[in-house]
């Protein structure tokens, strides 16, 4: 079992099959959930705030689904924050220098 953590990156660029999180690139694909560009339009919205981007202890290589989460602004008793990490199909991630 391979153990992940979370970054806290901004969304910095959504294209019309991806979405860049920091100096990540994510190129969604198609799945039975939804397609690619519907994965980049949930995002586009959102451009410019932060997502939580799991990251694999032993890298991106191979991972076909990746979990990312963003604020929903839902409230709980306490006024903590509620989010849910969303899992979206990708043909490849590209780390940018």
């Amino acid at each position: 079992m391979t153990m992940a953590c979370a970054k806290i990156l901004r969304i910095n660029e959504v294209g019309s099959d991806y979405a860049v999180f920091g100096n990540i690139r994510c190129n969604f694909k198609n799945n039975d959930n939804g397609n690619k560009e519907e994965a980049a339009a949930f995002f586009r919205p959102l451009l410019g705030k932060e997502a939580a981007v799991e990251v694999p202890e032993d890298g991106f290589h191979g991972l076909e689904e990746l979990y990312i989460a963003v604020d929903d602004l839902h409230k709980r008793e306490g006024g903590n924050l509620m989010t849910k990490p969303i899992p979206f199909a990708i043909s490849s991630i590209e780390v940018i220098a």
